[in-house]
């Protein structure tokens, strides 16, 4: 599941739809945009899958994550028609940065966390690798244990 559809890329780029115009016939090529915009949501999802059931399906998560999306795809088909500005390198530094941040718990999706119990699908799941839980035996020492001493 791409998180932008061809659609919302053009609307977005609008004034840079020439990216996606691989063929050079003047036309965007929307195959192209969909495999772009493929290809940047499997990216997010290599940083969105150590917090995030994925593919996120969260209304309001889906808002950001096109966005995103869009910023991503866009380089990518930037780079295969060797027209990366500025621009464009910026934003998608800046989208790779916000993963990287929600991926190491620096940031969150705008959606309710999940409890440990469960949630709704596209909420945070809990990850084995960092909860930690420990038992331990009754305290040994405290003030009435130790009051005649």
């Amino acid at each position: 599941m791409a998180y932008a559809t061809a659609d919302d890329w053009l609307k977005a780029e609008h004034s840079q739809s020439y990216i996606g115009d691989l063929d050079g016939d003047g036309e965007t090529d929307i195959a192209a945009v969909d495999h772009a915009l493929d290809a940047a949501s499997e990216e997010m999802n290599g940083w969105l899958a150590s917090r995030y059931t994925i593919p996120v399906r969260h209304e309001g998560a889906l808002r950001v994550l096109k966005v995103h999306c869009i910023a991503i795809g866009t380089y990518h088909m930037a780079r295969t028609a060797n027209q990366v500005s500025e621009q464009i390198e910026t934003r998608y530094k800046s989208s790779i940065d916000y993963l990287k941040a929600i991926g190491a718990g620096k940031a969150d999706l705008p959606m309710p966390v999940a409890s440990s119990s469960g949630g709704e699908a596209g909420s945070t799941s809990p990850a084995s690798s960092a909860d930690v839980q420990f038992t331990s035996s009754e305290k040994l020492f405290s003030r009435d244990s130790l009051k005649d001493w």
